[in-house]
């Protein structure tokens, strides 16, 4: 063999390679497909194709959503009246609570509180008591400590002469 004649061979073996390596690395990891076609609808009065209308695009868009890796509908269904609905509610309001009074010895201590969610009236109250979310944890003889709503409160006795 000629050198010439290798030259050429080895050059003919690197173009092919090439081209080779070149259709592996362009060829598609997933396969792809052409879309569906859109059935076009002819006008009553002519021959001619009418073109596409913009509701049928919507339509074809949220049929194939593109934001999705299924490219299908979304099993959840949005409904913002539902979550306007569910954000509108306020957190509960703190209670403007007062001690009245406080009665009983140390052993057994009872109060008189208002402003308790829940009841319109004063009511009496003895430690360990829950109501309305609210628990009496302590009562001495010149406050009464309550908590909840992340809230602690340090009642005194409300005198309206002072």
């Amino acid at each position: 063999m000629s050198n010439r004649v290798l030259t050429l061979g080895c050059v003919a073996l690197s173009v092919a390679g090439a081209g080779l390596g070149i259709n592996i690395l362009a060829h598609p990891v997933v396969h792809v497909s052409a879309p569906r076609l859109l059935a076009t609808t002819k006008p009553v009065g002519g021959d001619r194709e009418s073109p596409l209308r913009a509701d049928s695009l919507a339509a074809l868009v949220v049929d194939r959503d593109i934001f999705r890796l299924a490219r299908r509908l979304s099993r959840a269904r949005y409904d913002p009246l539902l979550r306007s609905a569910a954000g509108a509610t306020a957190p509960p309001t703190k209670p403007a609570l007062a001690c009245t009074g406080i009665v009983g010895d140390a052993r057994n201590p009872t109060a008189v509180l208002t402003g308790l969610p829940g009841t319109a009236a004063p009511r009496v109250v003895q430690v360990g008591d829950h109501i309305g979310g609210l628990v009496i944890r302590a009562i001495a003889r010149n406050h009464v400590t309550v908590t909840g709503l992340d809230t602690t409160w340090t009642l005194t006795v409300h005198e309206p002469w002072r």
